[in-house]
Parts: C-alpha cells; structure tokens; sequence
C-alpha cells in the first residue's frame, strides 16, 4: 500500500453479473489507512461480545459508520429452514422479519455468495417496497454483501441503506464492507455457538434438578402414603392425629422442595 490510498484491485469480469462463481471473502484491505484502522478496531470490537442481540447492534453501527450510510439490515440465515431473519433497529427498537429463503436483493445475495451494489433500489425488480411502504422510509441506494466463513459457506446478509448526502455508494465501500463481513460472519458464529453451549448446559443443570428432585420427592410420598395406610386401618383418634400431622409434615416438605 502506497501513500494514503492503494490503487483499487481490479475487478473479475462479470462481478455484478449472475452466473458467476462468488468469490472468496477479502482476507485484506487495500483501502485508505484510516479505514483500515476501523477495520481492525470494528473486529476487536466484534471479538469483545458475545450476547447475540447487543452484537447484531454493534455490527450495524459500525458498519454504518464506517461505511457512512443513514441505516442498515442483518439478515440471518436459519439453517433448519433456510429462510432469513432480518433485524432492523429503530433507536433502541430491534424489528424482526422472516422472509423466504432468496426473497429481496438480500435473499439474492445470500443464495449467490456475492454483493450487490445499486445506485436507485427501485429500478431493481429484486428489491422488496414493502418495509418502505410500512415505515415511510424511501430507500434510494443499497450495499448489501454475505457474510461469509472461511469455507466460504454464507451465513447471511449485511445491507446498508442510502449512502450519506446524495452520494452513492463505491467500490472501496463494497471492498470495505466485505472485509468488515467476513470478520462478523465468524463473530456472529461464535456467539452462535456460544449460546448453543450455554443452552445445552441449562438443559443439563435442568435435567440434573428435575432427576434430583425427582429423587428426593421419593421419601416424603412413602410417608404419605404409609401414613394413608395407616388412616384407612381406622386407628385410635391419638393415632390418627399423629397420621394427620406426618401428611401435613411430609406436604410442606415437597413444597419446600419444589419452590
């Protein structure tokens, strides 16, 4: 890299075109100095959370930042089904939306491996009105790349909407929000399998408790069931009291144990 900003590499033939092998995600960047810097803190910063929803956040803020667009989209793919979780900030607010697998320039893009970049959205017949007809928001341009893993298996979508000012989103944008994807995708399929673990691990402390209450509950239920027995003999009224009482001391100690 030369001076403050490398000659752009160039382009394969064909690379907004369909039929053409996606290629793999960026290991480097060959944009400017300070976007680089960005980059690299944008994946410590990444590496740092774990917690699924605060990282969807953080990865739409820097991306818009960085990039300089008004707003953007996280499309997930959902393995079982294949369709795609899309979650959408306003403010704090976090919309989520299922959409079919390969629906909208998003579902195009996860389905192919490759970006796609547009100057006007509405002159694509792939883009979908329907969020800018329910919210009031007019989406003018789109970047939207896949979020990728090393073995090039795509994982979702990272779209950013309407490019700061009236300007329109360029190639070192595109190069930098793929760099800036690859290094979410594995962020995003750590915290994954994070909570996979997590979640394992509950059912097992569940499954632990239920067995062990389960077990415990065994004693105070012969007792009940002895001191049955014994009420259903007709003891003498001192004996039936003493029953009476072990039920009710028996009782409050399952009671104690589920709570």
């Amino acid at each position: 890299m030369s001076g403050d900003r490398a000659a752009p590499r160039p382009r394969p033939a064909g690379w907004y075109a369909d039929g053409v092998t996606a290629p793999p995600p960026p290991e480097r960047y060959d944009g400017s100095t300070e976007r680089l810097h960005a980059l690299i803190e944008a994946s410590l910063a990444l590496g740092e959370t774990r917690d699924l929803r605060t990282l969807l956040r953080r990865i739409l803020d820097l991306a818009t930042k960085h990039v300089g667009a008004d707003r953007g989209a996280l499309f997930i793919k959902q393995p079982a089904t294949g369709e795609l979780l899309a979650s959408i900030f306003h403010g704090e607010e976090v919309e989520q939306i299922r959409l079919p697998s390969g629906r909208g320039i998003a579902g195009a893009v996860v389905e192919s491996g490759r970006p796609v970049r547009i100057d006007d959205a509405y002159t694509d017949e792939r883009f979908d009105r329907s969020v800018d007809e329910r919210t009031g928001y007019r989406t003018r341009s789109l970047l939207v790349v896949p979020l990728q893993l090393r073995d090039h298996e795509t994982v979702g979508a990272l779209e950013l909407l309407n490019k700061s000012g009236q300007a329109t989103f360029d190639d070192d944008d595109q190069e930098f929000l793929q760099a800036f994807g690859a290094h979410a995708a594995v962020a995003l399929e750590t915290a994954r399998l994070t909570e996979e673990r997590i979640r394992g691990e509950r059912m097992e402390a569940i499954g632990a408790v239920a067995a062990n209450l389960v077990h415990d509950l065994k004693n105070p239920l012969s007792g009940i069931h002895g001191y049955t027995d014994l009420i259903l003999q007709g003891p003498p009224p001192e004996l039936l009291e003493r029953c009476a009482d072990g039920i009710r001391r028996q009782t409050k100690r399952m009671t104690h144990m589920v709570t």
